[in-house]
């Protein structure tokens, strides 16, 4: 990944039968970030659980809401998610709630997510963007581990994701120009990247004075680019702009030209 786009995480948690005999009336999942992360860009994505799915509206970084599930999972759910910024921590809270009391449920056998079975109604996830600190210039990762708390009982730690992240642009140049048969004009560019590699370049091209336009889009071989049907006597400018495997794109100077009078 580049060190300017956000990454969306998912997060996934089971109500496991190896350990339980009712349904969850509460869960609370925990993400501290690292250092390395761009707290600023944490974005709240969709979540789900019992088979069922719920949107977040776009760019939120907080978010309550109650659900009204006494007709499928007989209990009212307040979920409550956002980003301690004092922590350093994203969290999430889903909490069963009598549809009667507005309070916890006495009953234990009530709760929003049922023991899991092979329809995978214990099952859940939240979706989440964040993007990586700024490393311009080099390489690094942002990795993330998530704590899962069930009730009462101790926090069940999550997998660690690990990104590599990659903050070197990529480098593209026009190196030569020749004149070859069937009147074309022949374009020699070069490209590179020293962080996850190059994925391709592009080429443009203008008559003097007039905006650029496209030659060819994708290229990553070298291979020299014909431009048929060239006029005489007339100056051809060209410039490129490369693009690497994380997305990052080489900052396009419409003045960076390398020209050719014919």
């Amino acid at each position: 990944m580049n060190d300017q786009s956000p990454n969306q995480y998912t997060i996934l948690f089971e109500n496991d039968p190896v350990f339980a005999t009712a349904p969850a009336q509460i869960v609370r999942i925990v993400l501290p970030l690292e250092t390395a992360a761009d707290a600023g860009s944490f974005r709240l994505g969709g979540f789900g659980f019992a088979n069922l799915n719920f949107e977040v509206p776009e760019g939120q970084s907080t978010y309550t809401t109650t659900l009204d599930l006494t007709d499928t999972l007989g209990v009212i759910v307040r979920v409550t998610a956002g980003l301690d910024v004092v922590a350093q921590e994203a969290f999430w809270l889903f909490e069963s709630l009598d549809a009667q009391t507005g309070l916890a449920p006495q009953d234990a056998l009530a709760g929003f997510l049922p023991v899991n079975d092979s329809t995978k109604i214990g099952e859940g996830y939240v979706n989440l963007l964040l993007a990586p600190g700024s490393t311009s210039g080099s390489l690094g990762q942002l990795s993330a581990t998530a704590d899962i708390f069930f009730d009462d009982n101790e926090a069940i730690v999550t997998n660690t994701w690990v990104n590599a992240v990659d903050g070197i642009l990529p480098a593209s140049q026009i190196d030569s120009l020749t004149v070859g048969e069937a009147d074309s004009l022949w374009v020699y560019t070069t490209a590179s990247d020293s962080g996850s590699g190059l994925a391709a370049y592009d080429v443009y091209y203008a008559l003097s004075g007039e905006p650029l336009q496209l030659l060819a889009r994708g290229l990553a071989d070298g291979s020299p680019i014909p431009l048929t049907d060239y006029l005489s006597d007339t100056t051809y400018c060209f410039t490129s702009q490369a693009i690497d495997s994380a997305g990052n794109r080489e900052a396009f100077d419409s003045t960076r030209l390398v020209c050719f009078r014919t």
